[in-house]
């Protein structure tokens, strides 16, 4: 350990951040027949079929890359713990 702090994002630990939480694409949806019929599935070379996940272009290159995936937090779960008396 080098003492810095550091994201170790293989384990999915951030700092400063809770600990439900996930790094990977986000995604939009899924690709329907229409948009296939008006080819607004072809990203770059590649043409996602009807019912294929859409996903995010984060870093604006219309290829799905590294720099697309995010960091996004889960719903937060809250717990009531009650004793009886």
């Amino acid at each position: 350990m080098s003492g810095k702090k550091e994201d170790v994002i293989g384990d999915k630990h951030f700092i400063g951040e809770l600990i439900n939480v996930f790094y990977d694409y986000k995604i939009l949806g899924v690709w329907t027949q229409a948009e296939y019929d008006a080819g607004l599935t072809t990203i770059g070379t590649y043409t996602a079929k009807p019912g294929e996940a859409k996903t995010l272009d984060a870093s604006g290159s219309t290829r799905a890359s590294a720099r697309d995936i995010v960091l996004a937090r889960l719903a937060e779960t809250y717990f009531l713990y009650a004793e009886a008396c």
